[in-house]
């Protein structure tokens, strides 16, 4: 008699999670027009896409979590001392206001920061960027008393949007032409939207003039801390589609011996799949076979566990390129025909 001994061996090779990647692809081609990330301590503000930043004030090259950024750290100070600048020029790209000179229209822009855990005191202020030439105010603030995040004075999100004490991807969608801009927050736990119908709170313009002041500001005493390991900037309004690509990352899931069919996610002819941040995968085995295995790259994975004919697992805090290799292991034993005689 043929018998089946089930064999489970689970090998994880696990990346520590510490922010997502943003993937410049084909589909971000006319739009991405600023592009730097800080990786190197010797040349911290390079551009992979557009011109390098020119730093104001007292920046520091750190490594955190395994990952370049520069610490901002205004300790009550103006924000005005302390900023990235950088220069739009006729080359990229942006829709000028017809009414008004110099003021775009439509553009996004993309942040990813580690908030300090403990708050400052007094304002409890950040802003994300301010326009040079209009009013001396920043556009877009985070409060870090209650991680609220908003414009002006007013219209600001529910309590901690904004997770303090680790990374954030904040992107700002603004289309002034249609007076609306979206404010997403994608956090380790999850993804955040707010949505508004105005293009102006508070008096307070979310537009763009010739010189950018990435999280520059003027005439408030402010107490953000944080780091900073990527910004992005667009020339345009972006598509559901393309958010939704920031906001996920490409798991590759291919199946070796064992596995008939990966009955969930759904993959393309290259066996990827998106997803945000987590991900449940579900396999069907051979009928010969046991328990499945599973090795695993840049995310952390559940326990395998059955349910009813398929094999379940979540990956979760997915980072990019991500990869999950399947198949099953069959030990057998083989009968001996033994003749018994007398």
């Amino acid at each position: 008699m043929k018998k089946h001994l089930l064999f489970l061996l689970v090998c994880l090779f696990l990346t520590t999670y510490t922010h997502a990647q943003i993937t410049v692809t084909p589909e971000f081609g006319s739009k991405l027009v600023g592009h730097w990330e800080f990786k190197s301590e010797a040349d911290p503000y390079a551009a992979t896409v557009g011109f390098p930043l020119i730093p104001a004030g007292t920046l520091d090259w750190v490594e955190v979590d395994g990952v370049g950024t520069v610490r901002v750290d205004y300790s009550g100070t103006s924000n005005a001392t302390n900023y990235f600048s950088y220069d739009i020029n006729e080359t990229n790209g942006f829709k000028v206001d017809d009414d008004e000179e110099l003021k775009y229209k439509q553009f996004a822009m993309m942040f990813d920061l580690k908030m300090d855990a403990a708050k400052g005191s007094g304002n409890n202020l950040t802003s994300l960027y301010r326009p040079v030439g209009t009013s001396n105010d920043g556009r877009c603030f985070i409060k870090f008393d209650n991680g609220n995040i908003g414009v002006g004075g007013s219209a600001y999100s529910s309590s901690g949007f904004v997770k303090r004490g680790d990374w954030n991807r904040i992107i700002l969608n603004i289309d002034k032409g249609a007076d609306t801009y979206h404010i997403y927050v994608i956090r380790p736990d999850g993804m955040v939207l707010q949505k508004y119908a105005g293009a102006s709170r508070s008096n307070v313009e979310l537009t763009l003039n010739n010189v950018i002041q990435f999280f520059g500001d003027q005439g408030d005493s402010e107490n953000g801390r944080f780091n900073v390991s990527q910004i992005a900037l667009f020339n345009d309004f972006l598509t559901d589609d393309e958010i939704n690509a920031l906001m996920k990352e490409t798991v590759t899931i291919t199946k070796g011996t064992g596995i008939s069919e990966i009955v969930s996610p759904t993959l393309d002819a290259e066996n990827k799949c998106s997803s945000v941040q987590s991900l449940e995968i579900s396999m069907s085995l051979t009928e010969r076979y046991g328990n499945p295995v599973a090795v695993v790259t840049n995310a952390v994975a559940s326990e395998i566990v059955r349910d009813g004919d398929v094999y379940k697992m979540t990956l979760s805090n997915i980072s990019e390129g991500a990869t999950v290799e399947l198949s099953a292991s069959l030990t057998e034993t083989i009968p001996v025909d033994l003749t018994v005689g007398d």
